[in-house]
């Protein structure tokens, strides 16, 4: 399954892929999907968003942010600890091998590759790859040309150029960035002065490129390379017809291991193998098997890549900026604020039943959360008892939790029973939540007061995301319009981000 649809679902991710009961975010991270307002996407860990949805360190630079400034690298931990201390090259044939190739690429005039993001696995017996774009073009001083995740740049002339391709934000809303360089000669620096470039750039499995860190980094692959790595060479292998050395970097802190295949003739770098311990959730799922995550520098040469590379594709809708914009983070429900279509609920409960529809139920407020039968459901529908149970006694009384069963399958009573959740339930039979309120995945949550208003809704709801929901019924209880207040906050939101386009055209 090849997932080069756009840079869908990271993502990350956004776009979870469910798989045999549990929820992998295997494709949003590899594919790096940003979840923040400032791509306006939905979070799928984060996700993973922060831009990243794998855990655990990578190959990437760390991106400090703070208080507006623009993102910068951190610089790069000093490796092999005090001066002298490494051995010497003719005792450590490793050590030669990386620092020749490290020499190669400082050296370098020209590089090109088709480079990947590879995720290879066996699902329950069934082989799938998922694949990414990671793909650098240069040819100095400042010709550039990188394809990372869902961000396509172009450094030409003294101009850094750069889009975004993701259609959950219409590709940013169109932004083109088109930013002057300073200086003859590329750095990562400059590469990465864009907070949003940084983000897209460095948000799937692989980290950032290798490649630019190799060409212009100060002290390339410190995100593998760290004061305790111990080098090593396996016996040689070929890639793609390219006999290569395989340097093994092994770290303790934490326990992980990255081979790179280096070229023996040329010292290109050709392949990096990344430990799956990057990809969240994917050791755990007994269902996987045989997985392999890979950066695969396919074609990787020091040969002239051709100018034609030294172009942005192009694009019917285009807004140029001088700096990206973030977008503001999308209104979570139409119906926020407003009263919802006719429906009809019979809820269950310990004590009898009662019906909720549009004008809510037999409470001033109404929590409604569709969940199906799955782990992420089961850790909603606990986190929603918690709350209920820990609600002052006032609100409490004034409020009903109703899980609303999404899936067919057992006894609704007997599911939440072994969850050990004991709210009220109700089956939605007739697909209330996919028709009315326009329920996409569980667990997703709704809040309706008696003023017949839908005053707070949750996509894909997280346990932590439902701390706010005390305070949310506090409000409502106080007679505040929650959800119309949500949506005055949103037209707002638009309405800087118009301005803010505006004041950053070139």
């Amino acid at each position: 399954m090849v997932l080069m649809m756009a840079f869908a679902e990271m993502t990350a991710m956004q776009q979870l892929i469910r798989r045999s009961g549990r929820t992998l975010c295997i494709c949003a991270a590899l594919l790096g999907v940003v979840a923040t307002a400032g791509c306006g996407g939905e979070t799928s860990s984060p996700s993973t968003g922060d831009p990243q949805a794998s855990s655990g360190p990578s190959t990437m630079p760390a991106v400090q942010r703070g208080n507006g400034d623009p993102a910068a690298i951190r610089p790069i931990t000093q490796r092999g600890g005090q001066p002298g201390a490494e051995p010497s090259e003719q005792d450590d044939p490793a050590r030669r091998v990386l620092n020749q190739m490290l020499s190669r690429y400082r050296r370098a005039q020209r590089y090109s590759d088709q480079g990947t993001v590879q995720l290879s696995y066996r699902q329950n017996g069934t082989p799938q790859t998922d694949t990414a774009p990671l793909a650098v073009q240069y040819e100095s001083p400042g010709l550039l040309a990188v394809q990372a995740y869902g961000l396509q740049l172009v450094c030409q002339g003294g101009l850094l150029s750069a889009q975004v391709v993701d259609p959950h934000s219409s590709d940013l809303d169109g932004q083109r960035l088109q930013q002057p360089l300073a200086g003859e000669r590329l750095s990562l620096d400059a590469i990465y002065a864009d907070p949003i470039v940084t983000q897209f750039a460095t948000a799937g499995l692989g980290g950032p490129p290798p490649q630019l860190e190799l060409l212009f980094g100060e002290t390339p692959l410190s995100g593998l390379l760290v004061e305790q790595s111990r080098l090593s060479l396996a016996a040689p292998a070929s890639l793609e017809q390219h006999s290569c050395h395989r340097l093994r970097i092994t770290n303790t802190n934490p326990p992980l291991e990255y081979v790179l295949w280096i070229d023996r003739q040329d010292l290109t770098l050709r392949r990096i193998e990344l430990p799956l311990a990057l990809v969240p959730g994917l050791v755990d799922d007994v269902t996987i098997r045989e997985a392999k995550l890979t950066i695969e520098l396919t074609g990787a040469s020091f040969d002239s890549p051709g100018r034609d590379h030294f172009r942005l594709p192009p694009r019917r809708q285009l807004q140029p900026v001088s700096r990206f914009i973030p977008l503001p983070p999308p209104l979570d429900s139409p119906l926020l604020g407003r009263t919802p279509p006719a429906f009809a609920f019979d809820a269950q409960a310990r004590t009898g039943g009662f019906r909720i529809t549009a004008a809510g139920s037999d409470r001033q407020v109404t929590v409604l959360l569709w969940v199906a039968r799955h782990e992420g459901s089961q850790a909603a529908a606990v986190g929603l008892q918690e709350i209920a149970n820990s609600l002052p006694q006032e609100l409490r009384d004034a409020t009903r939790f109703v899980i609303v069963m999404a899936e067919a399958g057992g006894p609704t009573d007997q599911t939440l029973q072994q969850w050990g959740v004991e709210l009220p339930w109700v089956n939605d039979t007739e697909a209330v939540g996919r028709d009315v309120f326009g329920v996409e995945q569980a667990p997703t949550l709704a809040v309706l007061s008696s003023n017949r208003q839908i005053e707070w809704f949750q996509h894909r709801v997280e346990p932590g995301a439902m701390l706010a929901l005390p305070q949310v019924i506090a409000d409502v209880m106080a007679g505040a319009r929650v959800g119309e207040t949500l949506r005055t906050d949103h037209a707002a939101n638009q309405q800087a981000y118009q301005d803010a386009i505006q004041q950053a055209a070139p």
